[in-house]
């Protein structure tokens, strides 16, 4: 009866364990991740391979903005910004201090075949995107710089963890003659500059993550499986010794 009665406890505690490490695995590892997914066109002509990169300017940890020291120029604006059309002034600060700086962005991407490009599994803060200038056909295009605080804030709304964007594009004609003489060649460059004038957030369909994962989270849901099926596994073998002791 002692016995039966140890082994009846030893798989009771046995399968409370399994089960709590279950649920501190999925608590620990549920933080709600964002993304932005931008699409770059210029007057209907897709921006195909064009490189983008994403820095990210401030943290935020329970609710309070905290700005990178690199950033501390601008750190009153990065606290006050309230949706895109505040941000233009900002982002232009911004690229000049990263100009003086050696800082290395946090993440690179280039645009697609549709011209979009997709920033994945970002924490809460404040980020800035540009882009390198791209030159196709004697056209130079470049998004112009933005900045975006993740999740968005959204008046009247839930916050928007998942952001899309079409960015503000530039594109720059740029007809290049060369004279050429003995010992020195030079080059002259007209430029005329051309701006779509417009930087929007809207519903556009996600590139695909190859990944299987829980919605909002960083939870892979092949962990979730592995673990629930180690635990049941375990469970019916402790009950398959209580029962062979009966």
């Amino acid at each position: 009866m002692i016995k039966k009665y140890i082994s009846k406890n030893i798989l009771f505690l046995f399968t409370l364990s399994i089960m709590s490490l279950l649920m501190m695995f999925t608590v620990f590892s549920s933080e709600i991740l964002s993304s932005i997914n931008l699409v770059c066109k210029y007057n209907g002509k897709t921006i195909e391979n064009m490189e983008i990169r994403l820095y990210k300017a401030a943290d935020v940890i329970n609710g309070e903005i905290i700005v990178k020291p690199c950033f501390d120029e601008v750190a009153l604006d990065l606290k006050q910004l309230t949706d895109t059309d505040d941000t233009k002034g900002v982002a232009e600060r911004v690229r000049l201090l990263l100009l003086a700086s050696d800082l290395k962005p946090d993440k690179i991407t280039a645009t697609d075949q549709f011209g979009k490009a997709f920033f994945s599994q970002l924490e809460d803060g404040i980020y800035y995107i540009e882009s390198v200038k791209f030159l196709d056909e004697e056209k130079e295009y470049m998004i112009t710089p933005l900045v975006l605080s993740v999740p968005q804030k959204q008046f009247g709304a839930n916050d928007v963890y998942d952001i899309d964007v079409i960015p503000k594009i530039m594109e720059r004609n740029v007809e290049q003659t060369s004279k050429t003489t003995n010992v020195i060649t030079e080059e002259t460059t007209t430029v005329e500059t051309t701006t779509v004038d417009f930087t929007t957030i809207e519903q556009i369909p996600k590139t695909t993550d190859n990944t299987p994962g829980l919605p909002q989270t960083g939870l892979k849901t092949m962990n979730v499986v592995l673990i629930g099926c180690f635990g049941i596994v375990l469970t019916l073998l402790g009950v398959r010794i209580l029962k062979n002791e009966e």
